[in-house]
């Protein structure tokens, strides 16, 4: 099972999800033989910046890929359309935070008409769909994670199509645009965006969820 050479590379952001996920801590740029295609494996880091930088150079190190997936935990929008423990695939990215203000005075880089790139419109980046996650719907990137209900309210209504929150899909589609490379990402919902109370989030039951799906994710 798996192969010398790999055209998948798993992006995941920190070391307690890899190992969550496979069981132990993979070296960056370690095939892991044990997945279907022995997909190579990338630590991203967390945060928008860590994210961006970490993909563009992973990608640059292996100029073979032809697919990623950036792999890990989210916080929920729509508890019971996006539950603890399970999947979602995102459909499309949007990033917070990059514009003037903050809280209800917050406007976006894209409502200023400011475009991040050149050559990139305003609004969401599109990902690839993988069709074996039920739950699919936008991701929201931020640079902090929502700190309260409050918090999450407000951003709900300046993204009212977010299904569910992370650190760093905006800046990995980012790179992986850049790269030329598909990106599909997949988090496993282990809290309510907004609730800070560590000790009710369910990670390890929502990484196990995403472990044992992973085989069916990487099929061809």
């Amino acid at each position: 099972m798996g192969q010398a050479e790999t055209s998948t590379i798993l992006l995941v952001p920190t070391r307690l999800e890899a190992h969550l996920l496979f069981g132990r801590e993979p070296k960056d740029g370690e095939a892991l033989k044990e997945l279907p295609g022995a997909p190579i494996f990338a630590l991203t880091g967390f945060g928008l910046a860590a994210a961006g930088v970490k993909t563009a150079n992973a990608l640059h190190r292996h100029p073979g890929i032809t697919r990623a997936f950036l792999l890990g935990i989210a916080g929920s929008y729509e508890l019971g359309r996006a539950n603890i423990g399970e999947l979602v695939a995102a459909e499309s990215v949007v990033v917070d935070g990059i514009g003037t203000g903050e809280g209800a005075s917050f406007e976006s880089a894209d409502a200023l008409g400011f475009r991040q790139l050149e050559d990139l419109a305003p609004g969401p980046l599109a990902l690839a769909r993988p069709k074996t996650v039920k739950t699919q719907g936008r991701l929201l990137s931020v640079a902090a994670a929502a700190g309260s209900c409050d918090e999450a309210a407000q951003r709900q209504l300046r993204y009212p199509s977010a299904l569910f929150e992370d650190m760093e899909g905006w800046a990995v589609a980012l790179g992986c645009r850049e790269g030329k490379v598909p990106l599909a990402i997949v988090r496993a919902i282990s809290n309510a965006v907004g609730d800070r109370n560590a000790g009710a989030w369910k990670i390890e039951e929502a990484l196990a969820t995403l472990r044992r799906h992973l085989p069916i994710l990487l099929s061809p």
